[in-house]
């Protein structure tokens, strides 16, 4: 029969439109993951099963979203075998932006819109873990709350390995203490209570968990407290504001702290105030004055600068050129005397300057009465003797008179700068007899010197 009779027969063009329709439509493929992207949780897949009479591979798939269990996530291995099933419609909207939305082409049933389930293999058998292939080993509801020590298993970790294989671990906790909810490792199979919970999972003894009291500290049962102090419990100092007034005695505290900042002691103090009226400041009392005099000619007032006071003198370089008959000047000091010139003189103590009046010379007369003298004898007469002494700013010059009341005598020596004791006059007996009592007399002058 030809093609064309085939075609010919009642009904096959209906049917023959079905199956062109029909194979243009996935539902569900098997195929291998050929990469997987963890970021995103899609895989590149290779369908394993040929359409009806065609001899090429069917397409590559890419950007498959992959399912997984809940949280669970791992990675599959290039070959692991899974099951492609094709959505109603086109996915891209969904899988870029979420939520109900339009899909971005007409297509239907197509293996560009398929999901991923991992796992599956290509003979019998499970790829579930024994974890929960085993009923013992599924995980159980936790009842709230848990007693404590009540072991509780849960699922850790699930991989899969080239062949789809899945494995899964694991862990055993325990409720954290009685009459709490939670989970934690289980406790140690020991009588011991003293570990701890580390942040890593593990209990340990805690390291240096021997304490002692300090210096000014007691430790009772675990509780460090401040050790007794020499302050008695009680209210101290005034027990309200105080306005001190004249002559009112109020209550001060005082305390004591030794070197460790403890109060060692504490009792009141009375403090009696006292008057803290001023009044003006005079020449002889203390007292208050007030700022903001104007200048009034030389007189400058008082100014304050950070809570000191000063006077602002204006200040000017004044010239002076030396003092004649008609000008007012300057003077210097030194004039060494000269006649009867005398020089200006300054007290350094009293700081003025005087004339010195004093002569400029004088002579002096000195006497000394003497006992007789033997013949041929002499007689030396001293400055003490004399009572001469010589005047201050002056110095002896020299003799200007030598006289003796009696005959008979003749000067034989005179020292004029004699003093005390020292031999000023020397008197010789000149006469074959003896001289009786007399006078002898010396004047001697005086320059000024100073």
């Amino acid at each position: 029969m030809r093609i064309d009779e085939v075609i010919q027969q009642p009904g096959m063009k209906e049917r023959m439109l079905k199956a062109d329709i029909m194979k243009s439509l996935h539902v569900a493929v098997p195929g291998e993951v050929l990469t997987y992207d963890h970021a995103t949780r899609t895989a590149t897949i290779q369908p394993v099963i040929r359409g009806w009479n065609e001899k090429d591979d069917p397409p590559i798939l890419t950007d498959v979203p992959v399912f997984f269990w809940g949280n669970f996530t791992f990675t599959p291995e290039k070959g692991t075998g899974c099951l492609v099933v094709c959505a109603d419609s086109c996915i891209d909207s969904w899988v870029q932006n979420g939520g109900i939305s339009t899909p971005l082409a007409a297509r239907v049933h197509s293996l560009s819109d398929g999901f991923a389930f991992v796992g599956f293999r290509q003979t019998g058998g499970s790829d579930l873990p024994s974890i929960l292939n085993n009923k013992k080993d599924k995980q159980t509801p936790v009842t709230d709350p848990v007693s404590s020590g009540d072991a509780i298993d849960f699922l850790a970790s699930i991989t899969q390995d080239k062949q789809g294989v899945l494995s899964a671990t694991k862990k055993s906790v325990r409720a954290v203490a009685k009459g709490y909810s939670g989970l934690c490792p289980a406790l140690p199979n020991e009588e011991t209570v003293t570990k701890f919970l580390r942040q890593d999972g593990t209990w340990a003894v805690p390291a240096g968990t021997s304490y002692s009291a300090g210096t000014g500290l007691d430790l009772n049962n675990g509780v460090f407290s401040l050790a007794i102090s020499g302050a008695s419990a009680g209210s101290y100092g005034p027990s309200a504001d105080v306005t001190g007034n004249e002559g009112q005695t109020i209550s001060v505290p005082y305390v004591t702290v030794d070197q460790y900042g403890r109060i060692t002691g504490i009792s009141n103090k009375t403090y009696t105030s006292k008057n803290t009226t001023y009044s003006e400041a005079s020449s002889s009392d203390y007292g208050l004055v007030k700022i903001g005099f104007a200048q009034a000619n030389k007189d400058y007032p008082v100014q304050l600068s950070s809570g000191k006071m000063f006077v602002n003198v204006p200040w000017t370089d004044t010239t002076y050129s030396e003092a004649t008959a008609n000008d007012y000047g300057l003077l210097k000091i030194g004039y060494t005397q000269s006649g009867t010139k005398s020089p200006v003189v300054f007290d350094e103590t009293t700081r003025q300057a005087y004339v010195d009046t004093r002569p400029y010379m004088q002579d002096v007369q000195y006497e000394y009465s003497y006992a007789k003298i033997g013949s041929g004898s002499s007689l030396n007469i001293t400055a003490t003797d004399f009572g001469a002494s010589t005047p201050a700013g002056y110095s002896v010059v020299g003799i200007v008179q030598v006289w003796s009341g009696a005959s008979g005598l003749a000067v034989c020596g005179f020292n004029a700068g004699a003093t005390g004791a020292t031999n000023m006059l020397r008197l010789r007996s000149v006469s074959s007899s003896e001289i009786s009592s007399g006078t002898a007399q010396v004047t001697i002058r005086y320059i000024r010197i100073s």
